[in-house]
């Protein structure tokens, strides 16, 4: 199907849009104003869906932030480009993990107020810390809470009801 082609602002129309990698390259990166910026970005979530699917056998990704428009900035220092959410679609494989593999899939998701330091201080010593640098940040939701979860991001941020964001299925 592909995804739609960008409004006058330079986002995708409202909605969810399912895509394939191969269709958010084209879209995301490669029609846009800064495509080698963003191969940075593509590449961190092809690695990172990569990663996610050694824990989860099947399930869904949405895609939002900056990363998903025309004319976003993916600069590192600006924050996470990419908002990735995660929609196990089992969540009993979870209950499945070893101790160990729950400890490797944490680090897949973002923290915030990290104590990361060795004289036991009780502040943050990140406000957050995201997987794959500072380009993606990503998110664990389970269905029952998508309605919430995107109640939340649309009241945070009210524009965001105006604009796609893609999916990808595993």
């Amino acid at each position: 199907m592909g995804l739609p082609g960008w409004t006058d602002e330079g986002l995708l129309p409202a909605g969810c849009w399912q895509a394939t990698m191969d269709e958010v390259h084209e879209r995301l990166v490669l029609d846009t104003r800064h495509p080698h910026a963003r191969a940075t970005v593509f590449h961190g979530l092809a690695a990172y869906a990569g990663e996610i699917r050694e824990y989860l056998s099947a399930g869904r990704i949405q895609l939002d932030g900056r990363f998903v428009s025309r004319d976003g900035t993916t600069r590192a220092a600006d924050g996470p480009a990419l908002i990735v959410t995660v929609f196990p679609s089992n969540l009993a494989e979870l209950e499945l993990l070893s101790a160990e593999e729950i400890i490797r899939m944490n680090r897949l998701f973002s923290k915030t107020d990290v104590i990361a330091d060795d004289e036991g201080h009780c502040e943050p010593v990140f406000t957050e810390l995201h997987p794959v640098g500072n380009h993606i940040a990503a998110y664990l939701v389970v269905d029952e809470d998508e309605d919430l979860w995107d109640s939340g991001r649309i009241a945070t941020h009210p524009a965001l009801a105006e604009r796609g964001v893609v999916e990808l299925a595993w």
